[in-house]
């Protein structure tokens, strides 16, 4: 059966669109237009193990990769969003989800942005699955192409040592993402919540982490250090 659900998303502010830079991604997004792409999404189910994992050849040798874990349900994509088109304010855009009752609870949904300028992407809103009422999805992040698929999860929060089994590999991926590794210079797309010292105050001494300096911290961007 079909879901009725409803997608709450903004492509840019007014400033972005009198940015002189932003005319080459027209030109990409027009062409992506011909092609027919569009943003796509995914339900995830929070009960199911996905027991069809794909295959990937790599260098000759044979890997079976799971990546999400959950049962991954049928693609459906945002019709008559072109993200070009002047949407200052909320767009609500209707869609309808594949389900069946093998397909359990949607704890998450992944989405991809085949464009190349983002767009601000809210709620999604599944509502009514049987059995399980109205699923929300709170997104309130900004959607770029560089990252993939991006995956959201459902507003229903679980102590760690309840996380579905179905949801697990999402969530652990997601952390790490969060996490970073330390390493190299961040891009606009990159969501990393890393730490690092203020390193570039002309002659003041690096602020943040030293015993004599703890504080405060800001935000990793990987500029080189100065201090």
């Amino acid at each position: 059966m079909k879901i009725p659900s409803t997608v709450v998303l903004m492509r840019k502010t007014e400033q972005d669109f009198n940015d002189p830079d932003d005319k080459w991604s027209g030109l990409h997004n027009f062409g992506n237009m011909l092609l027919q792409k569009m943003v796509s999404l995914k339900l995830i189910s929070a009960d199911i193990i996905d027991s069809n994992p794909s295959v990937v050849i790599l260098e000759l040798s044979l890997f079976v990769e799971n990546k999400y874990g959950g049962k991954v349900g049928s693609e459906i994509h945002l019709e008559g969003w072109n993200n070009r088109s002047a949407y200052l304010e909320d767009r609500t855009i209707h869609v309808y989800f594949e389900w069946d009752k093998d397909f359990g609870t949607p704890g998450a949904v992944l989405v991809h942005n085949p464009y190349e300028s983002e767009f601000y992407l809210k709620t999604i809103t599944l509502q009514d699955v049987p059995g399980r009422g109205p699923i929300h999805f709170l997104c309130n992040s900004w959607v770029y192409q560089n990252q993939g698929s991006r995956i959201f999860f459902s507003n229903k929060a679980y102590l760690l040592r309840d996380t579905p089994e179905a949801l697990r590999k999402c969530r652990e991926e997601e952390l790490r993402m969060l996490r970073g590794n330390g390493e190299g210079k961040l891009e606009e797309w990159d969501r990393v919540y890393d730490n690092a010292v203020y390193n570039d105050l002309g002659r003041l001494p690096v602020l943040g982490g030293s015993h004599e300096y703890p504080y405060p911290r800001r935000g990793r961007t990987g500029r080189p250090i100065l201090g």
